[in-house]
């Protein structure tokens, strides 16, 4: 791990080892910047990256998933595009695989040109790519922390992403797209995006 680069854990009060996983982690790599929070009941993952949001001094913010794969080199990849051009949000690509056989699904690209530079935010463009190409997740981008610590407050139980990714887009000025897999996004039967109900869909309060 890069030296100026943090890792914060936050563990939402899970019912199996994951605490005792991040120990061991934390242990492993005590030279590093790694620290490790742990909620007393589970909160859900929007209310968590409120959480960790707070908990961090960075200039930058990525959000990871608890279930997905992170390219080892995705740290120093990315710490090198954000010294070096400062932009508002970088973006990059990803693949899907299945957890039960480890099959990869497909290999998603976004659809940007030119790449490996910086871009200005000019028309639809980051919108079409969150919104009408469907890319609208927060873990393959990397954004300015200013820019998220201005969004609202929203209790959103599922497909938060849905309705951050716009909203932060929108306020980008630049951005840099890198195209090369950095997250390896796992397809598994007991994710909440696949046991997604109305209820869920339709859970939105803002505060």
């Amino acid at each position: 791990m890069p030296d100026e680069a943090e890792v914060i854990f936050y563990d939402d009060a899970s019912p199996d080892n994951s605490y005792q996983i991040i120990q061991h982690f934390q242990d492993t790599y005590s030279g590093s910047h790694i620290r490790l929070i742990r909620g007393q009941h589970n909160v859900g993952i929007t209310q968590v990256r409120h959480l960790l949001l707070a908990a961090s001094s960075a200039d930058y913010i990525w959000f990871v998933d608890s279930d997905d794969l992170v390219a080892t080199d995705a740290p120093a990849r990315l710490l090198k595009i954000l010294n070096r051009f400062t932009p508002d949000v970088v973006l990059f690509d990803y693949d899907v695989f299945y957890d039960d056989s480890g099959t990869l699904k497909s290999q998603e690209s976004l659809s940007i040109a030119p790449s490996n530079t910086l871009l200005r935010n000019s028309g639809n463009l980051l919108y079409r790519i969150a919104i009408l190409d469907g890319r609208h997740y927060f873990w393959n981008k990397v954004f300015r922390r200013a820019l998220i610590h201005a969004l609202p407050d929203l209790m959103i139980p599922a497909y938060e992403d849905i309705t951050y990714t716009p909203m932060l887009l929108n306020q980008c000025e630049t951005f840099y797209y890198l195209p090369v897999s950095l997250v390896h996004y796992r397809i598994w039967g007991q994710s909440i995006v696949q046991k997604m109900g109305l209820g869920q869909a339709y859970g939105i309060q803002a505060t």
